[in-house]
């Protein structure tokens, strides 16, 4: 029975070592499955990541002086495009101006609001002419652009102007009276 036993305790030992070792085959395999699996992974990743650096360098390999150029020339041909419609808008708001200074002043022809403004520009005129000219030259200045206006400005021959408002005067009394006028608000000094 001593034998038996031992014999059967052999067989249990030789049964745990064969599957000790089928036990290790299998591990082994299972391992080695998933370091195969991992090392092509790790392939693909690194085939990856440097498909992903090249295409990024390829991203900013960029003509800089190309672009530059090609947003100034969108820039050039946008503001050049819009030049009509500045001047039709600019065109627009004239037209909208005069329309509302007719309203406004009940313009019926021949205005007299329209008459005062005239009037008061040739005062304007004489008084900015005389600012950089002297009295001589704007008489004579005058004289030759006032030349056949018509009713409303009429010239002496001996360089005196007299411009149509409603106290009639040469013009050097008009530049005078203006030059005082604006010392008095201040403008000149």
């Amino acid at each position: 029975m001593k034998q038996s036993i031992s014999n059967w305790w052999q067989d249990v030992k030789s049964g745990f070592d064969e599957f000790g070792k089928t036990l290790r085959i299998g591990w082994d395999a299972i391992w080695n499955g998933i370091a195969s699996f991992l090392q092509g992974k790790i392939t693909e990743i690194t085939n990856y990541a440097g498909n992903l650096v090249a295409n990024i360098k390829n991203a900013f390999n960029i003509d800089w002086s190309a672009l530059g150029k090609a947003i100034i020339d969108g820039l050039v041909n946008g503001l050049m495009g819009g030049v009509n419609a500045v001047i039709d808008a600019a065109a627009n708001v004239a037209q909208s101006a005069l329309s509302a200074a007719q309203g406004v002043l009940g313009i019926q022809s021949p205005s007299k609001a329209f008459q005062f403004l005239g009037d008061m520009s040739g005062v304007g005129f004489t008084a900015g002419l005389s600012k950089s000219l002297a009295p001589q030259k704007v008489n004579a200045i005058m004289a030759k652009s006032v030349a056949g206006a018509g009713d409303t400005i009429s010239r002496a021959v001996n360089n005196n102007i007299v411009i149509h408002n409603p106290k009639p005067e040469p013009a050097s009394q008009s530049v005078d009276g203006t030059l005082k006028k604006l010392s008095y608000l201040g403008v000149l000094r």
